[in-house]
């Protein structure tokens, strides 16, 4: 796999961890983002979210010729 690929495949990872987390808050909780809890679950599905977009991001902005 070229470079490229893995960090898409990266990302998708974690893009994946954070909508499970976000699902599983949901199965549990009956909401997706419960603020007085915002530093449990949500903490890490946003913090997921924001790597995965960063990779996604710079891999294309690197990638454009």
């Amino acid at each position: 796999m070229t470079n490229r690929k893995v960090l898409y495949a990266l990302s998708a990872v974690f893009l994946l961890g954070a909508f499970a987390i976000l699902f599983e808050q949901y199965l549990s909780y009956g909401k997706f983002i419960e603020l007085k809890d915002i530093l449990h679950h949500e903490f890490f599905a946003f913090t997921f979210l924001a790597f995965a977009l960063g990779v996604l991001l710079a891999t294309y902005a690197t990638g454009k010729k």
